[in-house]
């Protein structure tokens, strides 16, 4: 990835614009509803035959599309209730 150049297509997968920092309240924190599909902290059940377990709240790369940043920040350490 080339962070230099602004037409780098990895670079433009993850470095947000400054429009997007500054309008960030604007948008939905939760685009898919998947809170209401989320039995357990760190569960996300939307299909019958699936599950999504959240078990960090870091990520290698922050893609500028991510639906789940509302989990990705330092405070939000997920309590992973994996007996429940």
């Amino acid at each position: 990835m080339d962070s230099a150049d602004p037409d780098d297509p990895l670079a433009r997968q993850v470095i947000p614009l400054a429009d997007e920092y500054d309008n960030r309240a604007v948008g939905n924190e939760d685009p898919l509803g998947e809170e209401a599909f989320s039995p357990v902290p760190g569960i996300t059940h939307r299909y019958p035959d699936r599950v999504l377990m959240v078990i960090s709240n870091s990520c290698a790369i922050y893609c500028r599309y991510c639906t789940r940043k509302r989990t990705m920040y330092e405070d939000a350490v997920p309590s992973l209730e994996l007996d429940r």
